[in-house]
């Protein structure tokens, strides 16, 4: 039987086994995964390969975008006229909400100006297109067509008309990663706009509402109430619609009750949304607080010159020769009224008689 071994002087070299090969490319993996998610060393290697084959992933992508376009403007008449409708409707509801928060925010601003108040930090939108979704059933994420490029930063919120809808986790060059409220553990600062109670609420997982927890009998939760952001987190603007409260659960054996909430926000089913950018806040103009004057001012300031004032012993005490204690103030006593006598009433002066002169 044939062999390429038998052949005198020919020598076929296999290397290491298969085994070794699969431990040390598993240990070389394990390396690498440990190293980024800790150090985030290979942030920058990943995003100028994200970026090398953008290209070829838009290449990739084409037939679905075109699918897409097409799908878009073969749309139904009658669709289109509804949705006509339905915006206009939105329209004229948006300009009266418009009107009045024009007043209302010029109202806030006055008494945030009375109270002192820290200017809220300066926020843009940047609208966004759905690229993608995850193809990991179990990961809640999308993908938008913007990146670092456009000013997009990790951790910015990310909405659509109807409340909030995630948060940006990862960014490249031209795109970025959202990840959605829906995600397991995904937690949100939220407050209870009917009473004001704050608490977190966190995501259970595709196909899962939301929930609320550590919420305790006397935060009083019913069913309907609207959870908006707090604002504590620095993230989310303050007040937007995340959920309402579809279900109150108590339990009687633990501490906490169940709450459980539905997104107002579309989560699958919006194509473009909204990322928020905030600037460098700009602290108010607050008013000087009066202060002591310090012992340099005390210098700075000019004396008044002691010829220049009226002398009065309140004023310019006598000076105590060196070496000697001054006597004490004598205590101020109250002084007996003394009956003055009435100054004498000049008397009235005699007649003058006229001198007669004699003559000789």
């Amino acid at each position: 039987m044939y062999t390429p071994t038998s052949e005198p002087g020919f020598h076929l070299y296999n290397g290491p086994s298969i085994h070794a090969r699969s431990v040390f490319f598993l240990l070389l993996s394990l390396a690498l995964m440990i190293t980024d998610s800790h150090y985030s060393t290979l942030k920058t290697l990943r995003s100028a390969i994200e970026l090398a084959l953008a290209p070829v992933k838009g290449i990739v992508q084409t037939p679905i975008y075109i699918s897409n376009k097409i799908s878009f403007y073969t749309k139904d008449r009658a669709d289109l006229i509804k949705e006509n409708e339905d915006l206009l409707q939105q329209l004229l509801l948006t300009g009266y909400a418009e009107q009045r928060l024009s007043s209302l925010q010029e109202e806030n601003a006055q008494l945030k100006e009375l109270l002192n108040v820290r200017k809220m930090p300066d926020q843009t939108l940047l609208t966004v297109e759905v690229l993608e979704s995850g193809t990991d059933p179990f990961l809640q994420k999308v993908t938008i067509d913007k990146g670092s490029s456009a000013g997009v930063t990790e951790g910015a919120a990310v909405l659509d008309p109807y409340g909030v809808v995630g948060q940006v986790t990862r960014v490249m060059f031209s795109r970025a990663e959202v990840t959605l409220i829906v995600e397991r553990n995904f937690m949100i600062p939220i407050r209870n706009e009917r009473n004001g109670k704050r608490g977190i609420l966190s995501g259970a997982g595709a196909g899962k509402p939301l929930e609320l927890r550590f919420v305790t009998a006397d935060a009083d939760p019913r069913v309907g109430d609207r959870l908006v952001t707090s604002g504590l987190d620095n993230i989310y603007p303050l007040g937007l619609s995340v959920a309402v409260i579809t279900a109150v659960q108590p339990n009687a054996e633990a501490l906490f009750i169940n709450v459980t909430a539905t997104p107002t926000a579309h989560i699958s089913d919006e194509r473009y949304l909204l990322v928020v950018r905030s600037e460098n806040p700009e602290p108010v103009d607050r008013p000087v607080e009066a202060q002591s004057p310090t012992a340099a001012d005390q210098e700075a300031t000019p004396k008044p010159e002691i010829n220049s004032l009226p002398y009065t012993p309140e004023v310019y005490p006598k000076a105590v020769p060196a070496g000697t204690t001054p006597a004490p103030a004598p205590a101020p006593t109250a002084k007996p009224q003394q009956n003055k006598p009435a100054p004498p009433k000049p008397a009235s002066a005699a007649p003058k008689t006229p001198v007669t002169k004699e003559t000789p």
